[in-house]
């Protein structure tokens, strides 16, 4: 979180192409549960996810949102992929398609100041979080 990628994916969406969030499967999930959207939660659900249905829970989740949106697009922009696993899970969901990796590197700081200006409720309030 607060490496700038959701701003990049933003720049995709502003050209017309639609986008899938790894961390909003990851939020419907915990919701599906009946769990308050918490950072513990959030971050609870995703460990079990992984426990449940393996290392690319996930992005098995998240297929058919992709899938969908494959159906009226040459490109859908996928957030938050966090595995080889995951990318493996897409790769096979969809062999006829290209799939271009983009990687976001960001300093730790700056990750963190970007975290408590964005406010959201599951975002850090100190570094310590």
């Amino acid at each position: 979180p607060g490496s700038g990628k959701s701003k990049i994916v933003k720049e995709f969406e502003k050209r017309g192409f639609p986008s899938v969030s790894m961390g909003d499967v990851v939020r419907e999930e915990t919701a599906k549960r009946g769990l308050e959207l918490t950072k513990e939660n959030v971050a609870k659900v995703s460990i079990r996810l992984r426990q449940e249905l393996g290392q690319n829970a996930v992005a098995k989740l998240a297929v058919e949102k992709v899938r969908e949106l494959l159906r009226k697009n040459k490109v859908v922009v996928i957030d938050g992929v966090r595995s080889l696993d995951e990318v493996g899970t897409f790769r096979s969901a969809f062999p006829s398609e290209e799939i271009i990796i983009v990687a976001v590197h960001t300093p730790p700081h700056m990750r963190f100041e970007r975290l408590k200006a964005r406010g959201r409720h599951d975002d850090p309030q100190s570094w310590e979080d």
